[in-house]
């Protein structure tokens, strides 16, 4: 695959609602997902990490776009990856743009967006799509820089989701270490309902309820992404 500025990739998951039960999250998992869903351990404490988006369902339809979000209840060193239905793996935080992964406790954190100057727009082809955050009190690389390739604002994990399983297992086991992973399922849909009303959650504010006409990629955008026919990723990320 290709990367430009323009960026294919998937993403995204749910901020302040409910979390679904395990078997809704892994249904629409492939095998190399479902291995990278229960991959990692974590440890016994007080620290927990959420990852989110603007909708509060997670699914969202081809030409809408979407923002994600990551907050920590205690001050946290934070990785999110998204690992595709082939394998595939993307480092999505830390980034090219936001290269410190410490997370303020609970402050919300936008994943791109803000003064990155970038948007998330929904692409083909549907499917399913894991994020998966690993957040640590104290400092943690899960992979290494020389094991990340390319240049842009989200790079790859050279050796895909194998590479992520053995790093996960090999965790520095230190005594005051506390450890907390997070799994979300996003969800990509070729066309919304009529009337189907989009629920917007902002962090800091109460859900929306009403339909609600959300940004699209343009014309002169898609043109501008040149996406190979056969590209894995549900999300196009403008910058």
């Amino acid at each position: 695959m290709r990367f430009t500025k323009l960026l294919v990739f998937g993403l995204l998951p749910l901020l302040l609602a409910p979390a679904f039960a395990q078997d809704s999250q892994t249904r629409d998992l492939s095998v190399e997902q479902s291995s990278a869903f229960g991959a990692g351990k974590p440890r016994p404490g007080t620290l927990k990490v959420s990852v989110g988006a603007d909708r509060a369902d997670g699914t969202y339809a081809i030409g809408e776009t979407a923002r994600l979000f990551i907050k920590s209840n205690e001050d946290a060193y934070v990785t999110v990856f998204s690992i595709g239905p082939t394998g595939q793996v993307h480092q999505l935080f830390p980034n090219g743009s936001q290269t410190d992964n410490h997370v303020a406790a609970d402050r919300t954190t936008e994943i791109a967006g803000g003064n990155t100057g970038a948007r998330i727009g929904i692409s083909g082809p549907v499917g399913a799509e894991l994020i998966k955050v690993i957040a640590s009190n104290r400092p943690l690389v899960v992979i290494a820089e020389n094991l990340l390739q390319g240049r842009d604002m989200f790079r790859t994990v050279d050796g895909g989701v194998q590479t992520l399983l053995r790093n996960l297992e090999v965790v520095p086991n230190e005594p005051e270490r506390k450890i907390a992973i997070e799994n979300f399922t996003l969800r990509t849909i070729a066309n919304r309902a009529a009337g189907d009303p989009a629920i917007i959650i902002i962090p800091g504010q109460a859900p929306a309820s009403s339909t609600v006409t959300l940004p699209v990629v343009t014309p002169q955008l898609a043109g501008l992404l040149n996406v190979p026919t056969q590209q894995p990723f549900p999300l196009l990320l403008a910058v």
